[in-house]
């Protein structure tokens, strides 16, 4: 009712957590979505640095994920510190581990404490994620050596042809 009569969605307590970030902690889905329907900023930053989608991946909110990744929300480093990937590793939220990586987040980022997310699921023991994050290493690992195999083609370089006149 509040948007309807033009209420500013984005207004912010003072330690900076706007209505979406908020919804985004607490797991309402359908208030994360009128919000973003109703032009809140996706990637709103509280003072320590957490956006709604960090904080719904260390929560474990993947209803509110899939919402928010609707919008394109940053899916890298954080003011933080640390990427959402990095908070649904910490916590062993497989699900949400999927939706970001499926999203095209960098599993290969590194946090403020020089540890990707693969790390940190390691340090933490959640099995079935290290167990993901290998194997999409796995996977990047070999396209990349699959594209160093290409064949060369001459034709393709960047010098000029010589031209005969």
């Amino acid at each position: 009712m509040l948007l309807a009569a033009g209420a500013n969605a984005d207004v912010p307590r003072n330690d900076g957590a706007t209505p979406l970030w908020i919804a985004s902690q607490m797991g309402h889905d359908h208030i994360v979505k009128v919000l973003l329907q109703n032009g809140a900023y996706v990637d709103a930053v509280r003072n320590d640095g957490a956006t709604p989608l960090f904080k719904a991946s260390h929560k474990g909110h993947h209803s509110v994920v899939h919402e928010l990744l609707k919008y394109r929300p940053n899916l890298g480093l954080l003011p933080n510190g640390e990427t959402p990937l990095h908070a649904a590793s910490l916590f062993g939220h497989l699900p949400i581990v999927k939706q970001l990586i499926a999203a095209g987040s960098d599993l290969m980022l590194k946090n403020q404490d020089g540890l990707t997310s693969l790390q940190v699921a390691k340090q933490q023991k959640y099995v079935y994620v290290v167990e993901y994050l290998l194997e999409k290493e796995r996977e990047i690992g070999l396209l990349c050596k699959g594209i160093a195999q290409l064949p060369r083609n001459p034709n393709m370089n960047n010098t000029p042809k010589a031209t005969v006149s």
